[in-house]
């Protein structure tokens, strides 16, 4: 292995891997060197690490933890993804200059609101956050004043359903997404159970969310996770939300 030093360094080292691409067998991975004061004096070139044989898993060491500041745009990359063309079909080219991830990101960077960092919790490996969920009390799923000053009132009609459909007394989920590489290790389902504790320690009685109808792969975890469909939402195609079938609502009961 070949190592760059990025500064002089006179301790000990900790070398902290990130996996770049997992396999079944293998992955290539780059390696960062930290002194004793937690200073990275070091890069390694990307090397291939044999996984044990886990019947097709790996091990990794996920811990989970609140949101912060600095998390807030891998976040609102993450709200990106897991939107399906959502977020850029109501954020694109409102702000010159500014994608609709950069204003996603902008957004939740502040302290108070429902619609904030704060309202996270992050699935992370090493320090390379790889999920996270993004929820707030359904009260606040509505197209509000402030919404209908800011969005094209075009955009707001054709997400209408979408936007306003709730389960009353609930905390919603509005963004589950864990990066593709990690994804079927468990991430998601701890990601859900830690909400769910959110929610019942906050006094809600149910976890819900709205699942694109053709998104079967998160039809599978969330009825895993105790969620049954409440409701249809009606919603027309669009060349940036290109899916059939409108959502669902679902929910989970926490009583």
């Amino acid at each position: 292995m070949n190592i760059r030093f990025l500064s002089p360094c006179l301790s000990d080292v900790t070398a902290r891997a990130r996996a770049i691409k997992f396999g079944r067998t293998m992955f290539p991975a780059a390696v960062d060197l930290f002194d004793d004061q937690d200073n990275q004096v070091a890069v390694a070139q990307v090397n291939y690490i044999i996984l044990e044989n886990l019947g097709g898993r790996f091990k990794m060491n996920i811990t989970y933890r609140e949101g912060r500041n600095e998390d807030c745009s891998k976040l609102a990359e993450f709200i990106y993804i897991a939107s399906d063309g959502v977020v850029e079909f109501l954020f694109r080219d409102l702000i010159p200059g500014h994608s609709p991830q950069q204003i996603v990101a902008h957004n939740i960077r502040k302290d108070t609101g429902y619609y904030t960092y704060k309202n996270t919790i992050v699935a992370e490996e090493g320090r390379i956050v790889v999920g996270t969920s993004f929820f707030y009390p359904a009260c606040y799923h509505v197209i509000s004043e402030e919404m209908k000053q800011f969005f094209p009132e075009d955009r707001l009609e054709h997400l209408k359903h979408v936007l306003s459909i709730r389960v009353e007394n609930s905390l919603y989920l509005d963004t589950l997404c864990v990066d593709e590489k990690f994804r079927g290790n468990g991430v998601g389902g701890k990601l859900i159970s830690l909400t769910k504790k959110k929610a019942a320690e906050d006094g809600f009685n149910a976890l819900s969310l709205v699942a694109l109808a053709d998104n079967t792969d998160a039809h599978r975890l969330y009825y895993r996770c105790g969620f049954e469909i409440v409701s249809p939402v009606a919603m027309e195609p669009h060349e940036l939300i290109p899916h059939e079938g409108g959502a669902y609502l679902m929910g989970c009961n926490l009583e």
